[in-house]
Parts: C-alpha cells; sequence; structure tokens
C-alpha cells in the first residue's frame, strides 16, 4: 500500500547522539482544552472524526475521540479500541532490523542478495537501501497483485513476491542509493530477512522482542481488515461528500489490494490501540531497548547525487520542528478506511497517536489534504502547551 503523505509518519526526536528527555513542563489543561476545541470543530464541520492520545513520560494524559469505533452503531471508542495503523508497521519492522544489527546478526551494509536469492540481479542493493527506501525497487503491493492477477481472496504471500522479483525485476528504476521512492516491496523482503537472521515469523519476533516487552498486549497482525463490527476494534467507513452521511466502507474493484494488508508483513498489517502505540517512545529512552550507537544512525540525513536531502530514516521520518528546536521522527499509515498517525519528541518525552476510520471520500488528494490541515492545526495547540507563543514565520 502506498502512503502518499510520508511527512505525516512516526515521530522521534533526536538531540546529537543519545536522546535528551529533560521532561520539560507540559501545560496538560491548555494541552486538553486546545485538544477537546479542535475534536470538537472537527465534530460542528463534520471533517476529522478520530481519537487523539497523548502520553508524557509513560502516562496517558489525554485520550479522546470525536467519532465512534463503529459509526454504524455509535460504539464509542475507549483507550483498548484496536486501529489498523498500516505503514506505522513499518517503523516496527525498521525497529527490528536496527536490533537485529546491534546484536551483530547482520549489517546494514549487507547485500540483500546474501539474504534473499531472489535479489541477485540486483546486486548493489543493500539492507539500509531498504529500510531508506532509496533501493530502486519501487513497487507497491497493488501495483504486483494486477501483475500477477490476484483476486481479492487471494493472499500475496512471500514466495509469490520474490519468484516474481527473481524472475521479472530486472531493471530497477534507478540506482541504489541514488533518491527516495517510497516502496512496499522493499519492506516485504525486509520481514524475510527478519525471519531468515531469527529463525522466527515475522509476527512472532515483533511480539516477542517489542510487543510483549512494551507491553504492547492489544497489538496484533490480522489477515484482513475488519468489515463486521466485533468489539475492541475500529471498523472502517466512508462520508459521502454528496450527502455528508457515513456509511460502512465495503470494498469493491478499486480497493481489492487492500483485502489481505495482513499477509503483507513488514509494510502493513498491524492492529494496535493508540494507547498502546505511544509505548513505542520506550525504544528510544534513557532505559530503552536501543544503544546510543544505534540511536545515533537516526540523527542523520543523506544527500543524494541530485542535491535532494533523505529525510527517511529507518522506518521514520527525522526533521527538526522550529521554536522548541527538537529533532522529532514521524510515521503515518493509510489504508482505505484509516488512516493514522505519531509524534514523538523525545527531549519531551511527549508523544501523541491519531488514527481515524472515516475517510471523508474516496479522493486520496483530499483525504490527505484534509488530514494535513488536521496536523497544522494541532501543532499551534502543542507549542501552547510547551510554552511556546507564536508559529514560525514560513
Amino acid at each position: 500500500m502506498k502512503t502518499s503523505f510520508i511527512l505525516l509518519c512516526f515521530t522521534i526526536a533526536l538531540q546529537g547522539v543519545v536522546l535528551s528527555q529533560q521532561q520539560t513542563q507540559l501545560n496538560i489543561e491548555a494541552l486538553a482544552s486546545g485538544l477537546d476545541e479542535l475534536l470538537a470543530n472537527h465534530s460542528r464541520q463534520d471533517k476529522w472524526l478520530g481519537q487523539i492520545v497523548v502520553n508524557q513520560g509513560g502516562n496517558i494524559v489525554y485520550s479522546k475521540g470525536n467519532g465512534f469505533a463503529n459509526f454504524s452503531t455509535e460504539r464509542p471508542y475507549t483507550d483498548s479500541t484496536r486501529f489498523a495503523v498500516a505503514s506505522v508497521t513499518k517503523a516496527f519492522t525498521a525497529s527490528a532490523i536496527l536490533l537485529l544489527e546491534q546484536e551483530e546478526k547482520l549489517n546494514m551494509l549487507d547485500k540483500v542478495k546474501d539474504y534473499l536469492p531472489a535479489y541477485g540481479k540486483h546486486p548493489d542493493v543493500t539492507i539500509e537501501h531498504l529500510v531508506r527506501h532509496c533501493s530502486g525497487l519501487a513497487y507497491g503491493s497493488w501495483q504486483l497483485r494486477k501483475k500477477l492477477k490476484l483476486s481479492d481472496e487471494d493472499t500475496l504471500t512471500y514466495d509469490l513476491v520474490n519468484d516474481w522479483v527473481a524472475q521479472n525485476y530486472k531493471e530497477p528504476y534507478f540506482a541504489a542509493g541514488s533518491k527516495h521512492n517510497y516502496s512496499n516491496i522493499a519492506y516485504r523482503a525486509l520481514a524475510s530477512i527478519i525471519e531468515k537472521v531469527s529463525g522466527q515469523s515475522y509476527p512472532d519476533f515483533l511480539q516477542e522482542r517489542f510487543f510483549h516487552p512494551l507491553k504492547m498486549y492489544s497489538a496484533e497482525f490480522r489477515p484482513s481488515i475488519l468489515l463486521e463490527d466485533q468489539p475492541g476494534y475500529a471498523i472502517p467507513s466512508i462520508c459521502l461528500s454528496s450527502s455528508g452521511k457515513t456509511k460502512p466502507f465495503t470494498y469493491g474493484k478499486s480497493s481489492s489490494t487492500y483485502l489481505n494488508p495482513g499477509t503483507d508483513y513488514g509494510s502493513y498489517g498491524l492492529y494496535i490501540s493508540l494507547a498502546d502505540l505511544t509505548r513505542l517512545r520506550t525504544l528510544w529512552g534513557k532505559k530503552g531497548i536501543f544503544s546510543p550507537q544505534t540511536i545515533d544512525k537516526l540523527a542523520a540525513y543523506d544527500t543524494f547525487p541530485s542535491g535532494e536531502k533523505n529525510y527517511f530514516r529507518f522506518g521514520y521520518v527525522a526533521t527538526k520542528t522550529p521554536l522548541i528546536e527538537s529533532w522529532n521522527l514521524r510515521a503515518s499509515g493509510n489504508i482505505l478506511g484509516f488512516i493514522s498517525f505519531l509524534i514523538y519528541y523525545p527531549e519531551y518525552d511527549l508523544c501523541i497517536a491519531m488514527s481515524t476510520n472515516r475517510y471523508p471520500m474516496i479522493n486520496r488528494t483530499y483525504v490527505d489534504g484534509e488530514l494535513i490541515d488536521f496536523y497544522g492545526e494541532l501543532k499551534p495547540i502543542l507549542y501552547a502547551a510547551l510554552g511556546v507563543d507564536a508559529l514560525p514565520k514560513k
């Protein structure tokens, strides 16, 4: 699945080599008041409807929604409601690769063909190229499903992907490391490498090394998006722009590629509550899983021969936020009916997770634009709660 607004991706702040967590005072009252007003405004305008969870220092300081886990039955969100977070899954995939490198079980500069013979025709592609979306292997899952003529019920397995790459993918879109191009196939390959190196299935590895230790007990992989009501899960819906009415989301020919997201391990397929998702902050703290040397890899970016900068560092987009002078990493996911994104500022040990299970309409440009606007409205609320008075001038 292609995520077109990558810059609304999973956010982690970096400060030099080691993340500094100063626990800057957050005005929780101001934050809650601002977010309440933001959600109320969007409810009145029938725009962004979903849930927001804020975690600071391991404590949930805000959790509220202005929509429903099921819009048809008006079943409310709870702190344990699971959302399909789509490409946010990639943050865990990249973290798993970083962990295996930290344990000296692989190296980012290793050639992919040494792990996956199907990639033998691409001898220059490294694991790091896959992680940072600059491998030249830029196919999306929906494109590959179309080429393989798979039906809604067919599963896009590892073997199908690897066989197709070996037989048909003779020329990459560009030389490895020369430019950025978002690739689901790259992360599918990373999941295969994780399984080969660890000797475990991809879901089992994440469960043992991340989900259980971080107490993300709601995290699970499902073979398909849930369309029928089930307690504990958000059900996708869509708002018809012509009438303003919300109806259940249904699959059709245009969305057949999203029927089996859980089989596309590495790229997406994860269901998790937003409260649990914010626990990912503990990976990068002073007592987290990763060493300062591993964290340091996230702080830098590359410049391609064209002069283009690649801020996509190991599953996260790393940028510096003006005014609060804090590095941050972001990750997002977009799958029909769901859009999720997470922001983490380690300098403040502040993590915000957001998800909606209602599309305004099936028009990706409109959906992305509206969510970008929502994020833009959220930032001044956050800055004010951190004691910053005004947004930076463009």
